[in-house]
C-alpha cells in the first residue's frame, strides 16, 4: 500500500516519486484532503485504505480517477513482457527513453530468460487461456458481471467476436 515515507505526489503535473523532489510534492495522504475522488479514505495502522462510513467515499468518483490513470493489466504483461516493463520503468525513473541505463539492460535479461523461470501456473493446454470461470455458478457469474460491468468493458475481458486474447473469458451480458 502506497505509504508516506515512500511514495510522494506533485498535482500539478500527475507525478508520483519516490523522493520529495521540489515543494510541489506532497505525501500521498494529503491526496486525501486535496482531491475529491479520494474524499473519505485514510490508512488504517495496517496501512490498508479505509473510510469511516462508506457514504463518505464517491466510490464512481474514484473508480473514474483510476480509471483515467495509464493502467497496465498482468495479462498485458505476459503477453508482452518487454515493451510493458520498458514502458512501467520509464514510468517508475522518469526516464525517456530507457535505453543506455542498467534498467534497460535487466529487463533484457530477466525477459531473455523466458517465461519458464518465473511461471507460476499454466495455461490451459487446449486453449491457451486463463479461464476458470466454469467452477463457479451461474448466477454468481452474473452478479459479479453485473457488479464490475464498467472494469470488465474497460479492461477488456468481455468476449469480442474474432479476437484470440488470452484473457477475454466474459460472455458480454446484455445491458
Amino acid at each position: 500500500m502506497y505509504r508516506d515515507d515512500v511514495l510522494y505526489y506533485d498535482k500539478t503535473i500527475e507525478r508520483y516519486s519516490t523522493t520529495k523532489r521540489s515543494k510541489g510534492y506532497l505525501e500521498f495522504s494529503e491526496m486525501f484532503k486535496i482531491d475529491p475522488a479520494f474524499q473519505g479514505l485514510k490508512f488504517d495502522k495496517k496501512d490498508r485504505l479505509r473510510s469511516d462510513t462508506h457514504e463518505q467515499v464517491n466510490f464512481k468518483r474514484l473508480r473514474d480517477a483510476f480509471l483515467s490513470k495509464d493502467l497496465r493489466k498482468f495479462e498485458e504483461l505476459k503477453q508482452e513482457p518487454l515493451r510493458i516493463l520498458t514502458e512501467v520503468f520509464q514510468f517508475l525513473l522518469g526516464v525517456d527513453p530507457l535505453e543506455g541505463t542498467y534498467a534497460e539492460h535487466r529487463i533484457k535479461e530477466v525477459v531473455g530468460m523466458g517465461s519458464k523461470v518465473t511461471e507460476v501456473y499454466k495455461l490451459k493446454t487446449a486453449t491457451h487461456k486463463l479461464n476458470k470461470i466454469d467452477r463457479f455458478a451461474p448466477e454468481l457469474q452474473e452478479h459479479v458481471k453485473s457488479e464490475i460491468y464498467d472494469f470488465c468493458q474497460f479492461f477488456g475481458y468481455f468476449e469480442q467476436e474474432g479476437s484470440d486474447v488470452p484473457f477475454q473469458f466474459f460472455p458480454k451480458p446484455a445491458q
